[in-house]
């Protein structure tokens, strides 16, 4: 599994740098990429889970967590609420190229065994396997601009 793991990062590296490269040029209603990782972490989970899925890696799961705001600024703020998270799983390994988002991750690309941070801040998280029907679309053009972002990444993948 390790080689797997270090080809997994590798793709997963790679499919981050597109989505960096290309952001200014993604437009989806539900979420955006130009202040990326921030608030894109279920696409791009999505994304990602269906281009590794692509690649061969055979079934991947969508995990969404919630959790409490532990974040100093907030409370400072006197903001309590919670906060969402979503990345992938594969054989109880987790792959996650947002996580860099939290001020307390310095990775911008996670793959690992270790589910101490993931599921200790996100408690309880829901599975889903990897499809674009695991984003809550609310219409064609959703579904369209979704795909229509996977395109701009990939495009760029194959011809960079």
């Amino acid at each position: 599994m390790e080689k797997t793991k270090d080809k997994i990062r590798y793709d997963a590296s790679q499919f981050r740098l597109a989505i960096e490269s290309t952001k200014e040029r993604i437009e989806i209603e539900q979420v955006s990429f130009k202040n990326f990782p921030k608030g894109s972490c279920g696409v791009t989970s999505i994304l990602l889970g269906i281009y590794l899925h692509e690649l061969g890696y055979g079934p991947l799961y969508c995990v969404r967590g919630r959790g409490i705001i532990i974040n100093d600024s907030h409370k400072r703020k006197g903001y309590t609420g919670f906060q969402t998270h979503s990345w992938l799983e594969k054989d109880n390994t987790i792959i996650d190229i947002t996580a860099d988002q939290f001020s307390d991750i310095k990775s911008s690309v996670i793959v690992i065994k270790d589910k101490k941070w993931h599921y200790s801040r996100f408690p309880d998280p829901i599975k889903d396997p990897v499809s674009l029907n695991s984003m809550c679309l609310k219409n064609d053009k959703d579904y369209y601009e979704l795909l229509l972002a996977y395109r701009i990444i990939v495009r760029y993948l194959y011809f960079k």
